[in-house]
């Protein structure tokens, strides 16, 4: 499976992120393959990029030469955050690191940050899909032999342990206990017993469901219990509208 990051790319968003997944996964299904999924959890993963090292790994890794790391320098230099509510703000400190969520750059620095983590999945041999500070590791296998799972098991486990090596030397943060993971199988094959995954200092046991960017995947890959959440929040929503309805004008209905 080739996989790549999508965030902030034109004409890229959580729902291609998401079909992609989606499909690759059917593509092992239809193969009578089963699919061990993990989702990573970074905390406050864009503010914490250090600045030093993002123009370092921008220089050795993509190129950037001359003025242009200048540039960059100069544009992460001598920030000074302040919180404000209402008329009142908070003394200014300076922003001695991160990059800014919301702005046109800062995505495409963390992109760039980050990539290291796709050379390290691919060491291992996992397909990956990465948006923005979301990771999708998977990997898919035929045989229920617990020998077989053992080695698949090892495989993904040696993978999320240099992710998160990898992350502490970068200054960023993996939440071990918010990582998910799913075991995904036709409903017609038999579940195998992984058992759990060590991240960490955790043990992450399989989930019947995950929620991957606002979608509930399941272990049979139903997507019943998505269908029955957004039901539920859609009859939550008419029954509040149901209750102002009479003070609403028929253009506002």
């Amino acid at each position: 499976m080739e996989s790549r990051p999508s965030g902030h790319l034109v004409l890229h968003s959580t729902e291609t992120a998401l079909l992609r997944v989606q499909n690759d996964i059917l593509c092992a299904l239809n193969r009578n393959e089963l699919v061990i999924l993990v989702l990573l959890d970074l905390s406050a993963a864009f503010y914490t990029v250090d600045h030093t090292l993002l123009v370092t790994r921008l220089s050795t890794r993509f190129g950037f030469q001359g003025t242009v790391p200048k540039w960059l320098k100069s544009y992460l230099s001598s920030r000074e955050l302040f919180i404000k509510v209402g008329d009142s703000h908070s003394s200014q400190r300076a922003l001695k690191c991160g990059v800014l969520q919301g702005s046109a750059l800062g995505p495409l620095l963390y992109l760039l940050y980050t990539s290291p983590i796709a050379d390290i999945i691919n060491a291992h041999g996992l397909s990956y899909h990465l948006y923005a500070d979301e990771t999708q590791l998977y990997i898919t296998f035929n045989s229920t032999s617990s020998n077989d799972i053992q080695q698949v098991k090892l495989r993904v486990e040696c993978c999320v342990r240099d992710i998160d090596e990898w992350m502490i030397r970068d200054y960023l943060k993996l939440n071990q206990d918010k990582t998910d993971l799913v075991v995904i199988s036709s409903r017609f094959h038999p579940m195998p017993d992984i058992g759990h995954i060590t991240v960490g200092s955790e043990c992450i046991a399989p989930c019947d469901s995950v929620r991957n960017s606002g979608v509930q995947f399941d272990s049979i890959f139903s997507f019943e219990e998505h269908i029955k959440n957004i039901c539920k929040s859609s009859f939550y929503h008419l029954r509040d509208i149901a209750k102002i309805r009479k003070y609403l004008s028929q253009d506002t209905l």
